[in-house]
């Protein structure tokens, strides 16, 4: 799901957020947390942190379930 601009992006993440509330079952996403340590040097890797942190803002507001697993301890944003 690579984007190579903000535009492309944004497509691609309504696209995704468009069609996960009508998929059959229940959905686990797991994903990598970006914005909890050290702030990147580099401009791509900041950008990268900064696009995970607001695709996965969005898709835990179209959640039902929210659960941050850190060290193997589930910590429940949102049930």
């Amino acid at each position: 799901m690579a984007c190579r601009t903000n535009r492309g992006c944004s497509r691609k993440y309504q696209a995704l957020l468009q069609i996960l509330p009508g998929l059959p079952g229940h959905i686990i996403l797991v994903s990598n947390e970006t914005g909890m340590g050290v702030a990147p040097l580099g401009e791509l890797t900041r950008r990268y942190c900064d696009e995970a942190g607001r695709l996965h803002q969005a898709v835990a507001l179209s959640c039902d379930r929210v659960i941050l697993t850190v060290a193997g301890l589930p910590l429940n944003l949102k049930r």
